[in-house]
């Protein structure tokens, strides 16, 4: 059976703003930007964090920074969830064959493979909140 995964990419009210504002506090009008970047990867960016995800050869979040501090808390590509369907357990995206577990360098994604038997990436839209 082939699974396929559809990655909705909706772009929302986000918070691009200076660090020196408190976004808890202080009304926010900015919005989140979702950006093709010159290698295929796909960014999503609130002025807080960026996530950034590869979609070959399946979807997987390859970076994940606080943009404030520039600090970086990725470190394994990993599924983004487990869905069960009738008892049975699903992957949700994700690749397989990372060397070291500790960090990721960007130049090994190509040789990743997808999780065996996960949901596969098919396409994505961007489309204003309803």
């Amino acid at each position: 059976m082939k699974k396929h995964l559809l990655l909705t990419a909706l772009t929302c009210m986000g918070t691009l703003h200076a660090a020196s504002q408190d976004w808890l506090v202080e009304k926010i009008t900015d919005t989140t930007q979702v950006t093709t970047l010159p290698d295929g990867c796909l960014s999503i960016a609130n002025g807080l964090v960026r996530r950034t995800f590869t979609l070959q050869p399946n979807v997987a979040c390859v970076s994940l920074d606080e943009l404030t501090t520039s600090t970086a808390y990725l470190r394994a590509v990993r599924p983004e969830a487990q869905v069960v369907l009738d008892g049975h357990p699903f992957w949700v995206g994700g690749l397989v064959g990372q060397p070291a577990h500790n960090y990721l360098l960007r130049s090994w994604i190509p040789s990743l493979k997808p999780q065996p038997g996960a949901f596969r990436y098919q396409s994505h839209t961007v489309s204003q909140t309803r």
